[in-house]
């Protein structure tokens, strides 16, 4: 069978988007079933369009390797109540490794080659969590079918038991601002410590006119208070809220590790590719590892017309146990055609409950920083996901949707901490709407639609 009949033969299911670099995606499936194993789970294969930096992922539904077992796995392992702490204490401490890594790391082919397998390994922790949110989402959804007080009693129960670093960042702003310390003096500090949170993975880091603004037009924080819902909660559905506010925290922390990874080391890509005089970071992202490695071995005669196509999709996808393909034109086209959710003639869309509330407003679709400026007071964010970065147009939102997450995810929790209605994991809210549509965002019965 072909290598292009072999991918349009097998049946695979949309999962996520994301601004991504290229070699990212690579080492992620390339390293998917060692990095899996470590976190005693089953591995799952990923295909993957990657173009200029955008993503799309996409998961086998079907055969050896396909997510269900992944899932599976997953729910079975929590059933055990030391799984958690198994999970924790590899994220930490897995995740420290690979920022101190990144921190000293050099230029040269060996120091590079084992950079790029540890983070390769790091990758499987995004799955960990993401796919961790939907079970416990899922779970935490018929456990709680029958209760009136579903929200409140996630909203409560479900609390992230650590400060995330925007929280611990938020709280040191206002805590100097309270002591009266120099304002330039702050600005900087805050900017040497936290400049990298916007990052993931190809976003640009705070400038420190950032957090100069933030001083500036600094208002006192307003805690929304969440009320202890008056309902006997069983000790194993307490497990589980419990669980999910855990697991909320872990993607926090992991997002931070990729954030800080990527800030260290854009530095030691900048110049590679200057030396090579090949561009920016931003060119050297859409190689994979290999072929950044090639450079730096001096096999250099390939990569600046190998970066001017990957302007155009390219389609990765994982074989056999860690092999990986790549398919690039017509046949990209094909799969978005067969496997893209298919959102034409809808004018409402469906998804989980985050946060209750009933509001009318403007869509504003929001896919990166700079789609920011278009939003105003009293919009409604539509994205397919959101992150820290989004922070201060969730301030002004009425309301969120989103494609993506889980009842852990980062609009979920924002949405409960803000008290703003919340509708999440509605899989083509991006699709459906376009800047301009009046909707009405009903999260009491998790339905958006068009009026």
């Amino acid at each position: 069978m072909s290598k292009v009949n072999d991918l349009m033969s097998k049946v695979w299911v949309y999962s996520i988007s994301r601004n991504i670099q290229f070699w990212h995606d690579e080492l992620s499936i390339k390293h998917s079933y060692e990095g899996c194993r470590r976190l005693k789970l089953p591995s799952f294969h990923y295909a993957r369009i990657n173009n200029t930096g955008h993503g799309d992922f996409f998961y086998l539904k079907k055969g050896k390797y396909n997510k269900n077992k992944f899932n599976k796995v997953l729910e079975d392992n929590f059933k055990n109540k030391k799984y958690i702490d198994f999970l924790e204490n590899y994220y930490i401490s897995n995740g420290e490794k690979l920022v101190k890594y990144s921190k000293k790391l050099k230029i040269s082919y060996k120091e590079f080659k084992n950079y790029f397998k540890e983070y390769g390994l790091m990758c499987a922790t995004l799955d960990g969590t993401n796919t961790g949110s939907k079970v416990i989402t899922d779970y935490l959804l018929k456990e709680l079918a029958d209760y009136p007080e579903a929200t409140d009693i996630i909203s409560y129960y479900s609390q992230i038991p650590k400060k995330s670093p925007i929280q611990k960042m938020e709280s040191e702003l206002e805590k100097g601002i309270n002591k009266k310390i120099d304002k330039k003096k702050l600005a900087k500090t805050l900017h040497d410590k936290y400049c990298w949170i916007p990052i993931s993975f190809i976003g640009d880091p705070w400038e420190i006119k950032y957090f100069e603004d933030r001083i500036k037009n600094h208002s006192p924080h307003k805690e929304h208070k969440v009320i202890k819902p008056k309902v006997q909660i069983p000790d194993n559905l307490m497990y589980y809220l419990k669980l999910l506010g855990r697991i909320a925290y872990l993607n926090e922390y992991r997002k931070s590790v990729f954030s800080r990874a990527n800030y260290y080391i854009r530095p030691l890509l900048d110049n590679i590719a200057k030396q090579y005089n090949l561009g920016t970071w931003k060119e050297i992202n859409l190689l994979a590892s290999n072929e950044i490695l090639d450079l730096l071995k001096g096999k250099d005669n390939y990569q600046k017309d190998l970066i001017k196509d990957r302007r155009q999709d390219w389609l990765m996808y994982a074989v056999g146990k860690d092999g990986i393909a790549y398919v690039t034109g017509d046949t990209v086209k094909e799969f978005r055609k067969k496997f893209m959710p298919d959102a034409s003639g809808l004018d409402s869309v469906k998804g989980t409950i985050a946060n209750k509330g009933k509001v009318r407003g403007i869509v504003k679709i929001i896919h990166e920083p700079k789609d920011f400026n278009k939003f105003k007071e009293g919009d409604i964010l539509v994205a397919k996901m959101t992150s820290v970065d989004f922070i201060p147009i969730m301030k002004h939102a009425a309301a969120f949707v989103t494609n993506e997450g889980g009842l852990a995810c980062h609009a979920a929790i924002v949405s409960r901490e803000m008290n703003v209605p919340c509708v999440i994991g509605t899989k083509v809210a991006t699709e459906v709407f376009k800047d301009g549509d009046m909707v009405e965002v009903d999260a009491d019965m998790g339905l958006v639609k068009r009026i």
